[in-house]
């Protein structure tokens, strides 16, 4: 029971300890970039809703939210920018200046 115990606290430990806390600077700048990525890049953005960025395995800063209601996930640099994007099924398309490269944000 006592080693039960102690496992369980030592794995909340290192989950919690794992999990960095990005300052209110970083969580803005994260959220900015992203909403100017697809608004620059996507047609037809109607709403966009963003989660709060999260450390992803790699390293980099993860911001996950909706366009449109549709899913979607952003990998962001430490220098805050754009590596990729996951785009959930139904997602707004690219506008044609910005299909095969980024479009400025």
């Amino acid at each position: 029971m006592r080693h039960s115990i102690i496992s369980l606290l030592l794995l909340l430990l290192v989950i919690t300890g794992c999990s960095e806390q990005y300052d209110e600077e970083a969580i803005s700048k994260a959220k900015a970039v992203t909403r100017s990525y697809i608004e620059s890049n996507y047609n037809n953005i109607e709403s966009i809703e963003l989660m709060e960025p999260e450390e992803s395995p790699m390293g980099s800063i993860m911001v996950d939210g909706t366009v449109n209601g549709v899913g979607f996930s952003v990998s962001l640099s430490s220098d805050f920018s754009v590596n990729s994007i996951g785009e959930n099924a139904g997602f707004p398309e690219r506008k044609a200046e910005c299909q095969g490269k980024d479009c400025e944000f």
